[in-house]
């Protein structure tokens, strides 16, 4: 619900609000269907759970705008956001995307990310000094829809956080697109006791090497390995011997 209030307190119409909900539980659905009446918000219902790069293949299904944004249940819009992610975008007509600065509720920014400076465009030799998780987009980011509708789908490739850098690559180094920071803010608050933070640890943080090894794989950069690799290692959790392999040819 606060999601929803704070784009209408801080949104100006016309704006279509589309709620993609990913498999809630009876006790909840009754709710998510009532918000679904209302004349500004279109409802989806799937019916399993889906990682954040699923839903957002899935979300595109239903987007019928120039723009779009994607929205995680967890984020509140601030004043003027939705212009300011607009102003970067008619600047520069071969925009992809464009980042809001993302913020924690108990924090000045979202441990672990650091987005692109606002009014910044991404630079792509930084990414080869970037760790996980730094100049991605994503949550809270604005979309121009062709762009998102002619980048390859690997969502099953990079499900742990790597799917926003694999998206930004292919926007900048195969498309030839533009990716843009913003001074638009948005507040996180992390939710802990989702479907996809009960999953058994072990296998979460081997999960994020295949994807770091992908990663590599395909775009050549190993900093993707630093964060599982070092998870690994503090919880005992053993690496199978061909992402040892991997790690190897890196050579970290």
């Amino acid at each position: 619900m606060q999601t929803i209030s704070s784009i209408r307190q801080n949104t100006r119409w016309p704006y279509r609000i589309i709620i993609h909900d990913n498999g809630s539980t009876d006790e909840h659905l009754s709710h998510i269907s009532k918000l679904g009446q209302a004349p500004d918000i279109k409802l989806i219902r799937h019916p399993h759970f889906l990682t954040c790069a699923q839903g957002r293949v899935e979300g595109m299904n239903h987007v019928e705008s120039e723009y779009c944004v994607f929205l995680d249940d967890d984020i509140r819009v601030t004043y003027l956001w939705l212009t300011r992610l607009m102003q970067p975008m008619m600047l520069h007509a071969n925009a992809a995307a464009v980042a809001s600065n993302i913020k924690n509720d108990d924090e000045p920014w979202q441990g672990g990310i650091r987005r692109i400076a606002a009014n910044g465009r991404l630079d792509i030799a930084q990414y080869q000094n970037e760790g996980r998780g730094d100049i991605c987009i994503g949550g809270a980011t604005l979309y121009r829809t062709s762009a998102l509708e002619q980048r390859e789908d690997r969502s099953a490739e990079y499900h742990s956080g790597f799917e926003d850098w694999d998206q930004s690559l292919q926007f900048t180094r195969e498309m030839g697109m533009e990716v843009w920071g913003s001074r638009a803010e948005v507040y996180h608050k992390h939710q802990k006791d989702g479907e996809a933070y009960r999953r058994d640890e072990r296998n979460r943080y081997t999960e994020i090497m295949d994807c770091a090894i992908s990663m590599w794989e395909r775009w050549g950069i190993k900093q993707g390995f630093f964060f599982p690799l070092k998870e690994c290692l503090a919880h005992e959790i053993p690496l199978r011997p061909d992402q040892w392999d991997a790690i190897k040819e890196a050579r970290l």
